[in-house]
């Protein structure tokens, strides 16, 4: 790919395009916006279940909202960790770090999904 400082105009789109680095950003910026997202709604579930504690139905919801985005980025945060420890192996490089993340990773999900269930469990009684 050419520099597009020496291209003209017309042609950065399509250097753009072909560019590996290029779909890497966008692939980037699109998961973290994906990862905030259901940060914010995870966050928003827990505003809901405590202004309306004595709501039962919206309080199950709001669980059940909450404990999606919690396996979601449980799951997500493993998987990248997964990736990660793939791709220090493959460089030749430590993994003891990206190993330690994925199990707490996962811990944090197994936890939080444990938790709701038994809250969820409470409502219904």
């Amino acid at each position: 790919m050419t520099d597009p400082s020496q291209s003209p105009p017309s042609q950065w789109f399509g250097e753009w395009m072909r560019s590996e680095k290029f779909w890497h950003e966008v692939a980037t910026r699109t998961l973290a916006g994906i990862f905030a997202g259901a940060v914010l709604a995870g966050l928003g579930a827990l505003a809901v279940v405590f202004s309306n504690p004595l709501n039962p139905d919206i309080s199950r919801v709001a669980l059940l909202v909450l404990m999606t985005v919690s396996l979601f980025v449980g799951i997500s945060s493993a998987i990248g960790s997964v990736f990660n420890i793939v791709h220090q192996k493959k460089e030749g490089l430590p993994i003891e770090g990206h190993v330690r993340a994925l199990v707490l990773f996962l811990i944090a999900a197994i936890t939080a999904v444990l938790a709701i269930t038994l809250a969820l469990v409470e409502l219904n009684d």
